[in-house]
């Protein structure tokens, strides 16, 4: 299996796990629930990812070894007093956790898909503003932590989630039922991906 990788990020510890070719090493390490949730899923890359991040849980979570889905669809680990995220993409799976604070995380190669619906998660200031490659792989990965981290359902990820004009702020605002919250962000390069993770701005 391989290594984990572990870093800290905005008072958050972030576990980072490559995935590997074959899927065949991975089932040989999971357990009946593993086999059962797997064997409802015809993709092997998403077998997978599922069998990668269960595993490193149990790793890296040994007092809470198994993973919980919220009524919202975000994940949780029972007995485990903090929280956690989690993001993969098709060669790392991510887990975040923070002892007090609920986080978002997100982990990202570059895609062109992203210069084709650009439109579809950015407000047309924030189109002027993040118009490289790599600021809008920023502003996309950042608009999936924060709404992870808002945990706010069906939110306008263009109008609803503003990311800072200013490259000297690195805070996002959320704007729901009424409501504004405040997210601090952290990004930084891992391998040929960018990790970005959001974490709620205490005032």
């Amino acid at each position: 299996m391989t290594d984990i990788d572990s870093l800290s990020i905005l008072g958050a510890t972030i576990h980072l796990r490559a995935i590997p070719d074959n899927i065949d090493s991975l089932v040989s390490l999971a357990t009946p629930n593993d086999i059962a949730l797997i064997d409802k899923i015809k993709s092997t890359s998403r077998k997978t990812e599922i069998l990668v991040t269960r595993q490193l849980i149990r790793d890296k979570f040994p007092q809470s070894p198994e993973l919980e889905h919220d009524d919202n669809g975000a994940p949780f680990l029972r007995n485990f007093t903090g929280h956690i995220s989690i993001s993969h993409c098709d060669r790392f799976v991510a887990v975040a956790s923070h002892p007090s604070a609920k986080i978002g995380i997100d982990i990202e190669p570059w895609r062109d898909t992203l210069l084709r619906v650009k439109e579809k998660f950015l407000s047309p200031k924030e189109i002027m503003r993040y118009i490289s490659n790599e600021q809008l792989l920023f502003a996309w990965t950042a608009k999936e932590a924060v709404y992870k981290a808002a945990d706010c359902p069906g939110i306008d990820f263009a109008n609803g989630i503003t990311l800072p004009l200013d490259s000297n702020i690195n805070v996002a605002t959320v704007n729901y039922s009424g409501r504004e919250y405040i997210f601090r962000l952290h990004s930084q390069p891992y391998s040929d991906a960018i990790i970005t993770v959001a974490v709620p701005l205490t005032l």
